[in-house]
C-alpha cells in the first residue's frame, strides 16, 4: 500500500489537495496522513495593566521618592498563557484536520491525522516525511515564483528541493 503525506495549513486553499487525494487514493489504494504544522504561539496579552514604576535605584533626599530617572514599564495582563495558546492552536489544528479528513473517510480511504509543533514549517514537513518514509507528499501551493518566492519564501519549494519524496503540488482554482 502506498503511503501519502498530505499537508494542510488551516486555510481553505490548502484543502485544494483533498480532491486529488480522493482520486489518487482510490486509484492506487493509498493510506493518507494529513499533517498540519503549528508554529509555537506566544501568550496573548489582554491589555496592558497600569504602569509599574521601576526605579533606577536612586532616590531623592526626601526619603524614598523615586528620582526623575524612574522608568515606567507596563506589565501585560495575559488573556492566555503560552501553554494555553499552544493548547488552543493544537486543538484548532486537530479540528481542521478532522474536517479535512471527512471527505476521504466518507470514501472509505484510510486516513490518519497528525499535528506537529515546530518553528519552521518546511523543515517540520521534511523531518516528518523522512521519519515516516512516505512514498509521496501532496500539498497545495500558491504557485509563487521568481521574486515573490524569493521574498516570501515557499514551503512547497523547500519540500520539493529536499528530495525526500516525490511531491504532488495542487494549485487551488480561482473563483470565477
Amino acid at each position: 500500500m502506498i503511503s501519502i503525506l498530505a499537508t494542510v495549513d488551516g486555510s481553505a486553499a490548502s484543502r485544494a489537495v483533498i480532491p486529488a487525494l480522493v482520486k489518487l487514493a482510490e486509484d492506487v489504494s493509498a493510506r493518507i496522513t494529513l499533517l498540519t504544522v503549528v508554529e509555537r504561539p506566544r501568550g496573548t496579552p489582554q491589555r496592558v495593566s497600569t504602569p509599574q514604576a521601576q526605579s533606577s535605584g536612586e532616590y531623592d533626599a526626601a526619603g524614598g521618592v523615586p528620582s526623575p530617572f524612574t522608568r515606567v514599564s507596563p506589565e501585560p495582563v495575559w488573556a492566555e498563557s503560552g501553554e494555553q495558546a499552544l493548547d488552543r492552536a493544537m486543538a484548532e489544528g486537530r479540528d481542521f484536520l478532522e474536517a479535512s479528513a471527512k471527505p476521504l473517510r466518507a470514501r472509505n480511504i484510510k486516513v490518519e491525522t497528525e499535528v506537529v509543533v515546530e518553528h519552521g514549517v518546511a523543515e517540520a514537513i521534511v523531518d516528518f516525511a523522512r521519519a515516516k518514509k512516505f512514498d509521496l507528499i501532496a500539498m497545495a501551493t500558491h504557485g509563487r515564483s521568481g521574486l515573490n518566492e524569493l521574498v516570501q519564501g515557499s514551503v512547497a519549494s523547500a519540500v520539493v528541493k529536499s528530495g525526500i519524496a516525490p511531491v504532488l503540488l495542487v494549485r487551488p482554482s480561482k473563483a470565477k
